[in-house]
């Protein structure tokens, strides 16, 4: 296997890795000779961070990858925060397309109270969609929360 990583700046980072692999597969009969294949894998990875955002892209011979986040300074302080991020994954052995939308944020406090939310939905080119909330309410130095998960698979309507 070989790796190489550089980092031509201070904000950016550059990987490349290439692996040969052997695969020997036996024959049926023991007179059958074995057969051997060999296989190189080759991946790149280039991720970019620079003060409120970041991304990162990612292409291997399986699949292709790519992520996006941002934390905006003004809306990450002392008494509030906010977080969102998108991700993307495409296999091509199988032509499946995954995603992942993400938002995180806590609120001010309003008296003693301060809310806590995170958001996530996933979805893929098979159908298969999900949905995961959490919320939680701190008074002072106490904590109470719930988290739930939706299937959104077979939703066919949503009415507001």
């Amino acid at each position: 296997m070989i790796k190489i990583k550089t980092k031509p700046s201070a904000d950016t980072k550059l990987a490349h890795t290439m692996a040969v692999k052997k695969t020997v597969v036996a024959g049926k009969l023991e007179s059958d000779p074995s057969s051997v294949s060999y296989a190189v894998e080759n991946a790149a990875k280039l991720k970019y961070s620079k003060d409120i955002y970041s991304t990162m892209f990612s292409l291997s011979n399986e699949k292709l990858e790519y992520e996006v986040e941002a934390e905006p300074t003004d809306l990450n302080t002392d008494d509030k925060t906010f977080k969102f991020k998108h991700a993307g994954e495409y296999e091509f052995a199988s032509n499946k397309y995954e995603t992942t939308q993400a938002l995180d944020f806590g609120t001010p406090k309003v008296g003693p109270l301060r809310f806590w939310s995170n958001t996530e939905l996933k979805w893929n080119t098979l159908h298969e969609k999900s949905l995961k909330q959490a919320l939680s309410v701190q008074v002072d130095t106490f904590n109470a929360g719930f988290n739930i998960e939706h299937d959104l698979s077979n939703l066919t309507e949503a009415n507001a």
